[in-house]
């Protein structure tokens, strides 16, 4: 009989090794979690994502489809397919998960910021750029998305325009709270 306390005890300790950096100790729980209860798609989602870190898109890729099969209609399972297939240099495959993610949910900015980087990878500048307006109205404080547009404009030679993207890129990063702390 599996003991569902052993199961979220293996899975919260891959969640901690993975949050310490410590790749192959988070495999290992993750994997023990999913030897006694192998549906559970959170276990599989997260090794996934840590096989991700540790360059392994092959078994990322295993481990999300498997995560996708069991829960169908999560919403990050497909961002993280699509992040792995992009580092494999798959952009329509990666195109095709982050399109699924942002039907599922698409108030995430992250996920239109990572569909604007892949339609860059693609040499789609306008609709990168579109896709980046739709990250920075959900989430007006993300410096990497202004970075992003001034790179577009860069490229396109629109020097002033990437010249205002960078310096709001760094406004955000500049801004650090004062405490006065005695």
């Amino acid at each position: 009989e599996i003991n569902p306390e052993r199961v979220e005890s293996l899975f919260n300790l891959g969640n901690a090794y993975a949050k310490k950096c410590e790749p192959q100790e988070a495999v290992n729980y993750f994997s023990q979690a999913l030897e006694l209860e192998p549906n559970l798609a959170s276990a599989l989602n997260n090794r996934g994502l840590v096989y991700t870190g540790m360059g392994n898109q092959t078994a990322a890729i295993a481990d999300f489809e498997a995560a996708l099969k069991i829960d169908p209609e999560s919403q990050v399972v497909p961002f993280n397919l699509s992040i792995a297939y992009q580092r494999m240099d798959s952009l329509y495959l990666a195109l095709d998960f982050v399109n699924i993610a942002l039907q599922r949910d698409s108030s995430k900015a992250p996920f239109y910021l990572h569909k604007g980087t892949i339609l860059i990878q693609l040499d789609q500048q306008k609709a990168a750029l579109e896709n980046y307006s739709k990250a920075i109205k959900i989430s007006p404080e993300m410096p990497v998305v202004y970075n992003n547009i001034g790179n577009v404009y860069s490229q396109v030679d629109k020097v002033e325009e990437a010249q205002k993207s960078y310096e709001k890129a760094k406004a955000i990063l500049d801004w650090v709270p004062v405490f006065n702390i005695e």
